[in-house]
């Protein structure tokens, strides 16, 4: 459902006539007249004995009301963010300074620090919630611009892990890499990739356990780069790992997903936004992400971004 004309090729019965196999393949069709149907197919060839395809299923939903359902929800999330990003700046600029006074004053209580502490990592809270609607809505607008710049990207992530373990106790950060790398990136988007990531494994990890970022160089391997002929070119890997729950298989083929959140005990908030937004974000830097996990020992997410994307300073 990118806007473009499917090819005869493209089709879901000519897909499954070359081999794929393939689910939720999402086509919109046109009927009349400003009339759009949606349409979500499932298909698979079918084999004859010696191995040539023989003919293919193909099973079509329509998800017409769902899409429909979506963009309600969408324009709803859209006109929500908007509207209170402008009193929670206010919130917080007013919060940051009494967090200032409060500890400044000699004559504070530990009760008072606590609570104004607590307060703001709330409010910081909040401010990640609606800067991940915003960005949502940008991308449906096709508004997610990259501002690209040379940025120090250890400085950066080491900044992203000082912001989420000021306002949590409870987990051991540490950061293992070189004292400084250079990227062209856009700083302000890849900074929420990592925001988010650390939160997720904070969110879903024990108290008191430890969340580790690993950063490496290596030539990249990634689909984006091979596509764009540049096998030999210089990419960065950032590993996220924490000791959480884990995940299963099924949860990790939803994980991506546009507001998908995984039950378990530990999750407690948040609007299943944060790994689709940093995906989204990665991938627009010409990088991959990816993870690896499993039930009960941890997550790790990785990301691969190129040096010098392309098109780049």
């Amino acid at each position: 459902l990118d806007g473009q004309a499917v090819s005869t090729e493209e089709t879901p019965f000519a897909r499954c006539l070359r081999g794929d196999v393939y689910q939720n393949y999402d086509v919109m069709i046109s009927v009349g007249i400003d009339v759009q149907l949606f349409i979500s197919c499932s298909g698979a060839p079918l084999l004859a004995d010696d191995g040539s395809i023989d003919g293919a299923v193909v099973v079509i939903r329509d998800v017409t009301e769902y899409k429909r359902h979506d963009a309600v929800r969408d324009e709803f999330v859209a006109v929500a963010a908007h509207e209170l990003r402008a009193p929670l700046a206010a919130v917080k600029g007013y919060t940051d300074l009494l967090v200032r006074r409060i500890l400044q004053d000699a004559n504070g209580t530990e009760r008072d620090r606590k609570g104004i502490m607590m307060l703001s990592r709330q409010i910081e809270h909040l401010v990640q919630l609606v800067d991940n609607l915003l960005n949502v809505s940008r991308l449906d607008s096709g508004q997610l611009e990259l501002h690209l710049t040379r940025v120090d990207l250890v400085g950066l992530i080491e900044a992203s892990v000082e912001r989420i373990s000021l306002g949590d106790a409870n987990h051991n950060f540490v950061f293992n890499g070189p004292s400084k790398l250079e990227i062209i990136c856009d700083q302000l988007r890849v900074q929420q990739v990592f925001t988010n990531l650390l939160s997720n494994a904070a969110r879903y990890s024990a108290a008191h356990t430890r969340i580790t970022v690993e950063l490496w160089v290596e030539r990249c391997a990634n689909e984006q780069s091979l596509l764009r002929g540049m096998s030999d070119e210089t990419c960065v890997v950032v590993a996220v790992r924490d000791e959480g729950v884990g995940m299963s298989p099924e949860i990790q083929a939803k994980v991506f997903d546009r507001y998908y959140r995984a039950n378990t005990a530990t999750a407690t908030s948040g609007l299943g936004l944060g790994v689709y937004l940093s995906r989204e974000i990665v991938v627009r830097h010409g990088g991959h992400i990816w993870l690896e996990s499993a039930p009960g020992q941890g997550t790790s997410f990785y990301v691969m971004l190129p040096v010098s994307p392309i098109g780049s300073l």
